[in-house]
């Protein structure tokens, strides 16, 4: 790949404008609504002040280095127009600085214009007589042209700024009206939040949000189509492959830059598999994150680091325990690294409890320790977790099928069940007929016979996997423990590695049907000895949290809930493999016994989420900040 090809995942102001362009996802209306007042702003007097928000890696750079490329290709814009980038890594202490840096850039943009030797004879004078030196030639030369600030980061310019140096640019702008800003920021901030600031009211803001699901897949796809990965591209139209885009993005949080750091890992294969990205991607960001941590003080660099070794939240409290300070030490210290965008806060009655901004600095922090698993029994969880439901294959709709298919749909299924048995007259030993024929049977009731329809298909030399397992659910359903825990083991030494089958309805037979605390006991116990042995407890923790979508507790119960969570929490404790659904689970009962949706907040954000999508629950309904 040439050179002028690379992507700049930390810098995108250095990647190609054409390659910008060509992996622009998502923003296509805000840019051109952008445009639209940037070029009003140029052409007539209405200047236009804007100010984007989003965290780290939303993609704000990418958006302002479009912004300047298309400002700078457009014919009628461009004679008109000067432009100064003021990148995030700038630090301004006063406005004869900020003037200063402003008349540098135009210089280093338009040089015959600006000439930079004028700058460097004026540096010997006093800063205010340089000050009205930059003011009266920036006026000067503006009077038929319009400056546009690109200004990045600018929560910090204003903070090195200070109150005075605010105010004073603040007046220049009223005075003269030839400069319109465009600014980022990772958050709101008092300058502008507060009626006492010079610039409270003065920036249209907009918020960008993070990519959806699609916006990542249609990124990726892109990025591989730029890098002529055709088998990925294909991988990523598949449902298969969209589901692992999915888990990605549980991760990434529709954070553009961490979408675009995996990319590089990306192939074929190693989307299929997810974990070996996922590990390149927290390696190759852990120097980034390293970085961060060095510009905090030690007091919260330790608070950092404590919460990347915590699964879940904690209040202030918990954390000065840990940490052997004073409480209201760490809460101050808190406060500002929610400021400063490393925290988060959720409100829970009169405690609050934090997590951290960015799962994947927790992540990252644990590549570098060999005996912790944590980052691949993450992955493996969310790879099964996000994968394409396996849905019940429909009738062959023709014939007898087609038939049966609106016999069913329209609720007849004693018709149905008479096509079914039509058709096995002619064809007995029909693996299709045989399998819904079982289907509908169970859903009716009718688990004996379910079951024997299942056997049957087994019998004729079917390999079909459902077959195996489907006869599992009619014995539970049943009550015939010993049976069904006989049909789960043989059918997984008949198909070792099978992932397709209902172990959500198998739970939650057991959960129901089971009789007292003790036999929850024994057949959980005995449940997870089979899904271990066949090394599937990955799969089973994933049907466990599904499980809870089912749960009815009035006519459960809340005994038998505390019950069968106690059997989890007891045989399924010592297995890391269940470690992050057990979590989940643990909480998602705990609201079934509670009724309030506060409780969620034991669970970190992605985790939390997860509970959110199972039980149907707005995110509108449980506050946060």
């Amino acid at each position: 790949m040439a050179g002028n090809d690379f992507i700049w995942r930390f810098t995108p102001s250095r990647t190609e404008p054409r390659l910008l362009e060509e992996i622009f996802v998502q923003r296509e209306s805000l840019l051109a609504d952008l445009l639209e007042r940037i070029s009003e702003s140029v052409l007539t007097d209405n200047k236009h002040q804007i100010l984007l928000i989003g965290p780290r890696g939303i993609g704000k750079t990418h958006l302002i280095a479009l912004m300047h490329h298309r400002v700078t290709q457009d014919p009628a814009l461009s004679d008109k127009v000067r432009i100064a980038w003021l990148l995030e890594d700038e630090t301004i202490t006063s406005f004869v600085q900020l003037m200063k840096r402003f008349y540098e850039l135009l210089a280093e943009e338009y040089p015959a214009e600006f000439p930079l030797n004028w700058l460097e004879d004026l540096l010997d004078l006093p800063p205010a007589r340089i000050l009205k030196a930059l003011e009266t030639t920036l006026v000067d030369k503006f009077r038929d042209k319009v400056l546009l600030l690109f200004v990045e980061n600018l929560d910090l310019i204003f903070e090195g700024l200070g109150d005075e140096g605010q105010k004073k640019w603040r007046a220049f702008l009223q005075t003269h009206p030839f400069m319109s800003v465009v600014a980022t920021s990772q958050r709101i901030f008092r300058s502008i939040q507060s009626r006492e600031q010079p610039f409270f009211g003065f920036f249209a803001t907009n918020h960008l949000q993070p990519l959806h699901t699609s916006d990542a897949v249609e990124l990726l796809r892109r990025i591989g189509r730029h890098r002529e990965q055709a088998d990925l591209v294909e991988f990523l139209a598949t449902p298969e492959g969209r589901s692992r885009v999915r888990a990605l993005h549980h991760i990434a949080g529709g954070n553009h830059r961490i979408s675009i750091v995996m990319s590089g890992f990306l192939t074929r294969e190693s989307l299929d598999d997810l974990v070996e990205p996922f590990e390149r991607m927290a390696d190759a960001m852990t120097p980034y994150y390293q970085e961060r941590m060095r510009w905090l003080s030690a007091q919260q660099r330790q608070i950092v680091e404590y919460l990347c070794s915590r699964e879940d939240t904690c209040t202030p409290k918990e954390i000065a325990r840990h940490l052997l300070a004073a409480e209201n030490t760490v809460s101050s210290q808190l406060n500002k690294l929610l400021k400063l965008g490393y925290v988060l806060r959720s409100p829970r009655g009169r405690e609050s409890l934090y997590e951290l901004a960015e799962p994947l600095m927790r992540l990252a922090s644990e590549v570098k320790e060999k005996r912790r698993k944590p980052l691949r029994l993450l992955v493996n969880f969310l790879r099964i977790w996000y994968r394409p439901e396996v849905l019940p294959q429909l009738l062959v709709k023709a014939g007898t099928f087609d038939l049966t298919y609106q016999y069913e749909e329209f609720q007849n299924p004693e018709a149905a069940l008479a096509c079914y048995d039509k058709f096995l007259e002619t064809d007995p030993q029909n693996e299709t007929a045989l399998t819904l024929k079982g289907n509908l049977l169970s859903r009716l009731g009718r688990h004996e016979a379910a079951f024997h329809c299942y056997e049957q298909g087994l019998e004729f030399g079917s390999a079909e996997q459902r077959h195996g397992f489907s006869r599992c659910e009619p014995m539970f359903a049943l009550r015939c423990w010993e049976r069904g825990f006989e049909a789960l083991a043989e059918a997984f030494d008949r198909f070792p590695g099978d992932r397709n089958h209902d172990v959500e309805m198998i739970i939650d037979l057991m959960m129901r049907l089971s009789e007292g605390a003790e036999e929850l006991q024994q057949h959980v116990s005995r449940l997870i000895a089979i899904y271990c042995e066949a090394d599937a407890l990955d799969f089973l923790g994933s049907g466990l949290l599904r499980s809870l979508r089912r749960i009815d507790v009035g006519r459960i119960g809340l005994e038998t809930l505390k019950n069968w969570r106690e059997a989890w929490l007891k045989w399924g404790g010592g297995h890391p493999e269940l470690g992050i659904p057990l979590r989940i689970f643990r909480v998602g009962i705990e609201y079934f016994l509670q009724g309030d949706e506060k409780v969620l907040l034991d669970l970190v954000t992605p985790e939390r989420t997860i509970l959110r999508q199972l039980l149907m629950l707005s995110r509108s309904n449980l506050a946060e900040e």
